[in-house]
């Protein structure tokens, strides 16, 4: 059971730490950087999980809602599940983040640090153009 164990988990350190986190199918879609939040705080800046179910079921969604829709159909083939991502979102046209709010990720301990650190103005995220 030990070695089971220890397997399972020298897998699962080798998965994350190879180029990121990844699904069963060993798929990525994430980049070595990242922005780390405290899930309080997105909460408070109108981030909630998604809700994963079906498309048929999209429909019976309130429109107020629909933003935060993920499909999820385990039994379709090719199945359709993502809920292995526990996804947040927000919905909202501008959101300021400051340094006091988030945390970046690198890709290792290792990561260069600047060498002549600046204290950054605070960030507004701004939707991309269409």
């Amino acid at each position: 059971m030990a070695g089971t164990a220890a397997s399972a988990s020298q897998k699962l350190q080798s998965t994350l730490f190879r180029g990121g986190l990844v699904n069963q199918f060993d798929y990525s879609r994430y980049a070595l950087f990242g922005i780390m939040v405290d899930k309080a705080w997105m909460f408070e800046m109108g981030g909630r999980p998604v809700i994963y179910h079906s498309d048929a079921e999209y429909e019976l969604l309130p429109e107020a809602l629909r933003w935060r829709h993920v499909r999820y159909e385990p039994t379709a083939r090719p199945s359709i599940d993502f809920t292995w991502e526990r996804e947040w979102r927000v919905h909202r046209d501008q959101m300021p983040i400051t340094p006091n709010d988030a945390a970046i990720i690198v890709p290792n301990q290792d990561w260069p640090a600047p060498t002549n650190p600046v204290q950054p103005e605070p960030f507004t995220a701004s939707p991309l153009p269409q």
